[in-house]
């Protein structure tokens, strides 16, 4: 079964995404470079949901969900194919581990899920889940989880795309902005290489959950749903490379990475 890369992508806001043709060629690119055979199927862990257990979408058609965005901002046109049978084999999984899951229905894809699957995957063409994170956004909690689903990646050829940012504190993003960000955003950015780019996974990943408490990380996550899938990334994955930096409303930081 052929393996691949889980990706984290920082997926910008959806403005961006419509306007900035920029953005369709990064991921473009990414897709190009990192997944030249389509994949059977494609986990997204998106930022933009939450719920009280881990929850996956279980439709056999997703289509974008309304999240009060300006009417011209959607990608209306994009409708993707669900996954039930994976859906239940994920679920069952779970239920092996005694870890709970929901499945969840008439839900569709946030932009945290469709900004990469339309530009990524355009045809529409490749079954898609998306799977939320939990309210508490414990790392601890996230890490097992991702413990699981590695477990999937090696045995279904399933692509991983967790969907975020490594900044994640919103009230400093200036739509239209072109400044540049402020020096505690390239901080934590070089924290983060820090970790992930030297030393083994198993380091990353211990590094990485203890920067959840280090005294920089309120100010650039006030809370944690945009690093979150990051964590889960390094644990579903393995070793780290940097495949795009760049910035988006002067201080929304677009550093992506791979794990093999």
């Amino acid at each position: 079964m052929r393996e691949y890369p889980v990706l984290f992508v920082a997926h910008g806001s959806l403005q961006e995404a419509v306007e900035n043709p920029k953005i369709e060629q990064m991921f473009r690119h990414f897709r190009e470079a990192y997944i030249p055979i389509k994949p059977k199927a494609v986990v997204v862990i998106s930022s933009q949901w939450q719920n009280t257990d881990i929850t996956l979408t279980a439709d056999d058609v997703l289509s974008p969900i309304d999240e009060g965005f300006a009417p011209d901002l959607y990608l209306n046109s994009y409708k993707a194919k669900g996954n039930l049978k994976l859906c239940d084999k994920i679920c069952d999984i779970f239920v092996d581990n005694r870890m709970s899951i929901r499945e969840k229905r008439l839900r569709g894809l946030d932009h945290g899920a469709l900004i990469p699957m339309q530009f990524m995957f355009p045809e529409a063409d490749v079954p898609v889940i998306q799977l939320s994170l939990a309210y508490k956004l414990n790392p601890e909690y996230h890490i097992r989880v991702a413990e699981i689903l590695r477990s999937l990646k090696r045995s279904f050829g399933i692509l991983f795309i967790a969907s975020g940012g490594v900044i994640g504190n919103t009230k400093t993003f200036e739509p239209n902005s072109v400044k540049r960000p402020e020096p505690w955003v390239k901080d934590f950015e070089s924290l983060v290489c820090e970790i992930l780019l030297q030393g083994t996974p198993e380091e990353h990943i211990t590094k990485l959950s203890r920067l959840f408490y280090h005294e920089c990380y309120p100010k650039a996550h006030p809370t944690s749903e945009y690093f979150m899938p990051l964590l889960m990334a390094a644990v579903i994955g393995g070793d780290a490379e940097k495949i795009y930096e760049g910035y988006q409303q002067k201080n929304y930081s677009m550093l992506s990475f791979r794990f093999d």
